[in-house]
């Protein structure tokens, strides 16, 4: 009579062993020759980037064609719509593929909904000067990490639909991680627009960097293996007082 419970345990004990899978995008991008290098552009938004914990690599790469003007010394890619610039990971050879590690970059647009503007690429000589090198074949190469337990979270305060009146107002989330995993950070998002990054579950909110009106909490819970759970909250902030 124990077996059947004793098979069923196995099994469950299998399934929550089994290794997470990840998944493999490849997208072609356009480019626009410009006189500050090449403006690249990468269609990500058909990526359901909400069904995976997290981005494990992003690679920009572009093969190389034989200059006309001298030898180009470094390459570079910038986020166009801010960040740091990014070196090639390959001497820059004719012939040979460059390619950039722009992982943060494209976390920031899949999973943090910053603009997709694409990416700046430039060539250098020795001295300083832009080359005119040219490059083909863009590629932007994703690994996403799979499926896996996120955080439980919730927004504890304020209440739902609180309407706020004071000048600054303390938000309280609580995530419990799965796994053994800790919690690694919190973010802070209102009107899906970044405020804020903290180590603990509190953040104190600025009601008159505000407009009166109704507004939407974001609080988004990062686990030590990157996995992340959101949730929101509405809440209204009051008018000023007449004079």
């Amino acid at each position: 009579m124990t077996m059947p419970k004793r098979l069923t345990l196995l099994v469950y004990s299998l399934v929550l062993t089994l290794p997470l899978t990840a998944a493999e995008w490849s997208r072609p991008g356009t480019a626009e020759r410009t006189d500050d290098g090449y403006l690249v552009r990468f269609e990500l938004s058909d990526i359901p980037a909400g069904r995976f914990a997290g981005l494990e690599q992003a690679s920009l790469s572009a093969a190389v064609q034989t200059a006309e003007n001298g030898e180009a010394a470094r390459a570079e890619v910038i986020p166009a719509g801010g960040g740091a610039a990014v070196a090639a990971a390959e001497t820059i050879q004719p012939d040979k593929p460059l390619t950039f590690d722009v992982t943060p970059a494209v976390d920031r647009i899949l999973f943090y909904g910053a603009p997709n503007d694409g990416f700046r690429l430039r060539l250098f000589a020795s001295d300083g000067r832009p080359t005119d090198w040219e490059l083909r074949d863009f590629t932007l190469s994703l690994t996403l990490d799979g499926e896996a337990p996120t955080p439980e979270l919730r927004i504890l305060a304020p209440a739902f639909h609180a309407v706020i009146t004071a000048p600054k107002v303390e938000i309280t989330a609580r995530a419990l991680p799965r796994d053994g995993r800790t919690i690694r950070r919190y973010d802070w998002f209102v009107d899906n627009r970044q405020l804020a990054q903290t180590p603990t579950e509190h953040f104190q909110l600025d009601t008159r960097l505000l407009e009166p009106g109704d507004h939407l909490l974001t609080v988004q819970a990062i686990d030590s293996g990157w996995n992340r759970s959101a949730a929101q909250l509405p809440i209204k902030v009051a008018g000023k007082a007449a004079p």
